[in-house]
């Protein structure tokens, strides 16, 4: 009996393989598992989650199986250990454009709440096989499968039972099979059965109660204000990752297609230029602003102050100026970051404040402007969860964009290795060596998801959800 309120999602070729191997590797080693629900349209699609009994004494050996076959699919399984004290298994294809839907959850229970008439395990259900497009799996017999659509039914407040609304619950019962003898002696053994049922106390786990909204309200708006204006605290630690390098690497091509790849997942992603979001052309050199585009920041007595400015030393005109571009610099990115942070988003950078920094020194800017610089880099910009530096051959980055020259490239690359080193950032260098966009793009996604490990629950098919 399928659950009407669940729509189901075509898999991908790869998933579809997977759930396939999983079943036929789990039944050949005798574990004792079975679908719960939503298995009517396997293996060709299923419900935003897949929803599994294993036996409690087996559900470790299981969670192994499906990551080895996952590995042996190349595809990606991560694994958490949920609030409500059940396994779930994420499964993520690396794929570029494969038709269907390119990753899966699978939540593990290792045993079965019917409320107050008790708990279940797994190795206590009836089992048959059910079988559809020749892919045949353990599911629960159909007494049991009643039972237990019966108490999810109650459990998500689907179906109100209380006193003297007995037509509700035979509704029920005209879909019940004629031996359903297990189900009634779970439902009527006990004296106090029919008061459970029509009082609607069948054990739904109670959902803990919210803050006021007053309260929930001040503490977000407590929380973007420092993210914004005081954005050298860094309390916050958004899902940041950059794509840095030389002029002609292909950081844009492979930020495109890793954000792609995440949107595949029905994950919310951004990505965008360190510098295409600003008002101003924020990728100018520090200090190459002239003291006048300095002082225009400053509202207060403009014309007393353009005079004192007229006699301040140049040393700290050049202070000043790079200050404020690197404020600039600074609130701009951080206000993009902060946008995305606040819905929920993975940021994917091209570039970041390390590149600028370096093209600073390339440029020969005065010394007193660098200082300035590498201090906003590496003290007040937000650090990156994970910073992938693109390298490649000096030579071949300079015939795909001639922007640098060779030895330039060349001095890029070994600055910016020595500088993530030198502030134990964590990075990873990804070596072009005539790869293909597609295949970085895909080595990327995959340290992404690896680095995100248990918080992919939360941006996976959040869109989908929101959608269902």
């Amino acid at each position: 009996m399928q659950d009407p309120t669940i729509k189901s999602v075509e898999l991908c070729p790869d998933i579809i393989v997977f759930l396939k191997e999983l079943s036929n590797l789990a039944t050949a080693k005798g574990l004792r598992w079975f679908f719960l629900r939503g298995f009517e349209k396997l293996p060709k699609s299923c419900g935003v989650d897949l929803d599994m009994a294993v036996d409690p004494a087996k559900i470790e050996e299981f969670i192994s199986l499906a990551e080895e076959t996952a590995k042996t699919n190349k595809l990606v399984a991560l694994k958490k250990f949920g609030t409500d004290k059940c396994w779930r298994i994420g499964v993520f294809s690396l794929r570029q454009r494969p038709c269907g839907r390119k990753w899966l959850f699978l939540d593990l229970k290792d045993s079965l709440d019917f409320g107050d008439f008790g708990t279940f395990s797994p190795v206590d259900i009836d089992l048959t096989t059910y079988e559809n497009a020749g892919f045949s799996f353990p599911v629960p017999e159909q007494e049991w499968h009643f039972a237990l659509f019966f108490m999810d039914t109650v459990k998500q407040n689907k179906l109100t039972l209380k006193s003297g609304r007995k037509e509700e619950l035979q509704l029920l019962f005209n879909d019940l099979p004629p031996n359903a003898s297990v189900f009634k002696k779970m439902l009527f053994s006990r004296d106090d059965s029919r008061d459970i049922i029509f009082s609607g106390k069948t054990g739904c786990r109670s959902v803990s109660e919210k803050p006021p909204a007053l309260t929930r309200g001040i503490k977000r708006k407590f929380s973007e204000f420092v993210f914004r204006k005081l954005f050298f605290f860094h309390f916050h630690h958004p899902a940041l990752f950059t794509v840095q390098g030389a002029d002609g690497a292909g950081k844009t091509t492979v930020v495109k297609l890793v954000a792609e790849t995440f949107k595949s997942y029905d994950a919310p992603v951004v990505f965008f230029h360190h510098v295409s979001e600003s008002k101003h052309n924020i990728e100018a050199k520090p200090g190459a602003s002239s003291g006048d585009a300095g002082i225009k920041q400053i509202s207060l007595a403009r014309k007393i102050i353009k005079v004192i400015w007229k006699f301040t030393p140049k040393v700290l005109k050049s202070i000043w100026s790079s200050i404020v571009n690197e404020l600039e610099y600074a609130s701009q990115i951080n206000a993009r970051i902060a946008d995305a942070f606040f819905s929920g988003k993975i940021i994917i950078l091209d570039r970041y404040s390390l590149d600028r920094y370096i093209k600073t020194r390339m440029a020969g800017i005065d010394s007193i402007s660098r200082l300035v610089s590498s201090f906003f880099s590496f003290w007040i910009h937000r650090r990156p969860t994970k910073a992938f530096i693109l390298t490649d051959d000096p030579e071949k980055i300079h015939k795909r964009k001639d922007e640098l020259e060779e030895h330039e490239i060349a001095e890029y690359q070994k600055n910016m290795l020595k500088l993530c080193e030198k502030f134990k950032l964590e990075f990873d260098e990804v070596a072009v060596n005539s790869r293909l966009p597609e295949e970085i793009a895909q080595f990327v996604a995959e340290d992404i998801l690896k680095v995100l490990g248990k918080d992919i629950f939360s941006y996976a098919g959040k869109i989908l959800k929101m959608e269902n």
